[in-house]
Parts: structure tokens; sequence; C-alpha cells
């Protein structure tokens, strides 16, 4: 049997790898990564180094979420997939002590007893144990990182059937010996030795912080990470939708999701809704100024008149939203490629300090080329390109019906009660907030900013790509159970 060795970054999840940490996370884990390579000797028993592997574990990542136990099954160390012991266990980990080279495996020999110990300890779990949620397979000496993908052990040894036999008589005693001994030499032994197999492994060697950049402790970070390790879903998944961020997009603009089969979204109750919410303030518009008799065709928009209403309402806030967060997404990037020059920030209060100021940038500045822009507003928006694209024209509802410069900047909307806002003290802000500054502080507590950087972030703001972006307006503009017409600005967004 060969072995193909990969490095962290091969390994890890892409999106997971770029998602930025928070500096007080890497603080810990530099903190807690100094005192285990400080505590290694080279002459501690393994029992000693896997109280080391556990504390670090513990203490940077797993504890009060996740359960480590030592000496389950035989096993050295087991990372359990939940909090309690009645879950299946998630990491298989086997130790060895660094002066134990004679049964510790290494890049180019595998035949070892510390790989022979493991093939059982899978096995087991696998077969006897019916465990289906193994995630990795680890063996080290604390220094050396052996860390194999669970897939790789159900291909290369589960599905082989001969070794399945041999295993499943040995363990019911039906051969010469149950020793475990007697399994490593007799049975997992030889077929490490005669398999033609080519398994895939992550090996990695620590060293001291000081010895190491930015950029490899961040993979060091995140390759001994639950969401590593157990494959846990993350924020930035780009399969996985981020339901925070969808729910106060939700509060934001006036909407609510059904819990039906198939899940819609709907106007909020009566008793639930805040007029400050974009969705309520444009139907308070729309009734007011009596606007949907200017609307040709309004039976496009529902069979009733209350109908007819909600869905003009909602496909212009969905309109506003779709440039918005475009928006956010390119101050993002002018700020990663202005290296974080915060001149270049312009979606906040102090830029656009109402609604008819982001329609004069809609209209006036986005999609005006730049030597065509009115000249008292080049100045003002120098920093701004020309987008050439159709998510900046005016819209037929537009023309027509109600324009963004018609909300008023200043009404106040409760926060969302599980809002992603924090005071200074780190507490979640409770008060309501005028709409155009809620809406703001809302985007700014999220990075946008795709890169391909390892960077560690003075405060915590989760990623959002956009491919989580493409999940949750999917879900927006698909609202009537598929049956609303997707508009042309979603397209070009």
């Amino acid at each position: 049997m060969k072995i193909e060795i990969k490095n962290i970054n091969s390994v890890i999840n892409k999106a997971y790898l770029l998602q930025n940490l928070f500096i007080g996370e890497f603080n810990l884990f530099k903190k807690n990564y100094s005192n285990l390579l400080n505590s290694i000797k080279p002459a501690d028993t393994e029992e000693t180094l896997k109280d080391y592997i556990n504390d670090f574990l513990k203490n940077t990542y797993y504890k009060d979420k996740f359960t480590l136990k030592e000496n389950i099954n035989n096993i050295d160390l087991v990372i359990y997939n939940g909090k309690n012991e009645n879950d299946k266990i998630g990491v298989i980990i086997e130790t060895k002590a660094l002066k134990n080279s004679a049964e510790m495996i290494t890049e180019t020999k595998l035949n070892k007893k510390a790989f022979q110990e493991v093939i059982q300890y899978y096995l087991e779990e696998r077969i006897l144990n019916s465990n289906l949620d193994i995630k990795h397979i680890i063996i080290t000496n604390s220094i050396d990182w052996f860390i194999f993908d669970a897939t790789e052990f159900e291909r290369v040894f589960f599905l082989n059937k001969e070794l399945q036999k041999n295993f499943d008589n040995w363990s019911k005693g039906k051969l010469v010996s149950k020793n475990k001994a007697w399994f490593y030499s007799e049975i997992a032994k030889p077929f490490i030795g005669n398999s033609t197999e080519t398994i895939i492994c992550n090996y990695f060697r620590l060293s001291k912080t000081s010895e190491l950049s930015e950029s490899s402790l961040i993979e060091l970070y995140k390759v001994f990470s639950p969401e590593h390790l157990l494959k846990l879903p993350f924020a930035n998944d780009s399969n996985t939708l981020n339901q925070g961020f969808y729910n106060e997009i939700l509060h934001l603009i006036g909407l609510y999701e059904t819990k039906n089969s198939s899940k819609t979204i709907e106007r909020l109750k009566p008793k639930n809704r805040n007029k400050g919410s974009f969705l309520e303030s444009v139907i308070s518009i729309i009734e007011n100024d009596e606007i949907s008799q200017n609307i040709e065709n309004p039976e496009q928009y529902g069979d009733t008149k209350d109908e007819q209403i909600f869905s003009i309402a909602l496909e212009l806030c969905l309109t506003w939203f779709n440039r918005i967060i475009f928006l956010k997404l390119l101050e993002s990037q002018l700020l990663k490629y202005n290296n974080n020059n915060t001149d270049f920030l312009f979606l906040n209060t102090r830029k656009i300090k109402d609604f008819i100021v982001l329609r004069e940038l809609f209209f006036d500045i986005l999609a005006v080329k730049i030597d065509q822009r009115n000249p008292k507003l080049q100045e003002k928006y120098k920093d701004i390109p020309y987008l050439n694209s159709s998510l900046f024209e005016q819209t037929t509802l537009e023309r027509k019906a109600v324009k963004i410069n018609h909300l008023k900047h200043n009404v106040q909307i409760s926060v969302f009660k599980a809002t992603v806002l924090k005071d200074e003290n780190g507490k979640k802000i409770t008060d309501s907030m005028p709409l155009l500054q809620y809406l703001f502080d809302f985007l700014d507590s999220y990075n946008f900013a795709s890169s391909y950087k390892l960077e560690v972030q003075e405060k915590p703001k989760t990623l959002i790509n956009s491919s989580v972006l493409g999940l949750i307006f999917e879900k927006l503009n698909g609202y009537k159970e598929g049956s609303f017409f997707t508009p042309g600005y979603v397209t070009m967004y």
C-alpha cells in the first residue's frame, strides 16, 4: 500500500479556508498551541502526550460543544459528534510517544503498528458499532500529524470484502486467536503489505509559532477545528443558507417564512407588522397615493387588490435589496483592492444620509459613465466606478409606482430580536433604529469581501459569499411557490 501526502491547504474546504478568523479565536489558538509545543518533551510517554493533545483540542475548540474522551474501546482519544457519550464517535486519534519510532508511521512507511491499530479501531466502529458518522482518523506523536479522511478508510478497508470477512471472523473468535496483536500481525500487516491501493493522507509537522507565517497558523487553526475534523457546516458554506442573515433580511423587508411543506414567504400578520419596514412603508405609499391605478395589467400581480399591492411592493423592495447587496459586494472589494482604505466606504449614513441620496447613487452615478456625470457629483463619488448593468436602470414599477427616494429615512423600525447588531459592550441592540441606518449597520456586520488571502479580523464578521447570497435571493424571489416570475434585475444580478 502506498500513501499520497496532501498539505493542509489542499484538504480543507476552500470556502472555510477563506473565512476570516476573529482575532480572539486566533489569539486563543496561538496561546494553546504554544502551550502544547512547550509542554512536549522527547522522553514523554504516550499517555502524557495524549493528555497534552486532549487539553489543546478541548481548550481551543471543543469545550462545552463536543466531548473528548481518552481510552474508549482501547482508542487513545476520541472526539464525539456531540456533547455526550451517546453520540457517535466522529474522530479516532491514535497517539505514539516521540521515542517510539518503531510503531509510528512515516511519510514512506505505513505498515507500522499505529496504522494497523487504527484499521482495527475503524472496522470495529464501522462494523460492530454500526457507526456511519466517523469523519477522520488521526495518527500522531504530537509533532507529526497524519490525518485520514474516513472516506479513504471506507474505500480501502471497509469495502474490501476479504478484509471485512477476516475481521468479522476474528472478532467472533472463529480464527486461531482473538488477540489484538494477532490481528495486527496476521491480518492487518499482510493486507497493508500486499495491497496495491494508494491511500490519501494529510500530513504536517508542528513548528513553533515564531517559525510560521500568519497564513500557516490560520491553516493549522482550521485543520484542528470541528468545522474540519467533524465536517460541520459553516456560515460561508456555499451549500448552506446563512439563516441568521436571511431572517434579519426578512425582518427588514417585513416578511416571514411559512412552515408549510413547501416553504414560502408572506407579509407579516397584522399584529406583527412593523410600520417602519421596507414593505409596510411602500404599501403605505401605494395605498395613500392610490398608485395601483397607474399600473397596467395589475392582474399579473394577483387576483385581488390586496394581493396586487403586496406583490408590487415586494417586487420594488427586492429590486432595491438586490441593488444594495450588489453595492455592498462592490464596496467590500474596493476596500480590499485599496489596502482597507476607509475612504472607499460609501454605504453608510455619513455618505448616504437619506433615501434621496441613495436614489442619486443608483441612477446618477452607477448608471452613468464617469465623464458624463454631473460635475457636482463627480468629486462626491470619485471612487465609485460606472457599472454597465441594467441593475441600475429604473424599472417600470419604479417609474409607475414608487421610487426609493419616496421612503422616509428617519422612520423607525424595531430591531430584530435575534439581531447580529451589538453595542459597544457586546450586547445585542434592542431599541428601534432609523430604517436606513439599521440596513447599513446590519450589512456592515458581515464580511462580503471574497479574498484569496488568509486573514485575521478585529471584529467577528461572518463571511457572506455570492453562493450564499444566491440561495437567499432564490428563496426571496421564489416567494410564491415558484409561480412568481423572475424579474430581469434578478437575472442580471
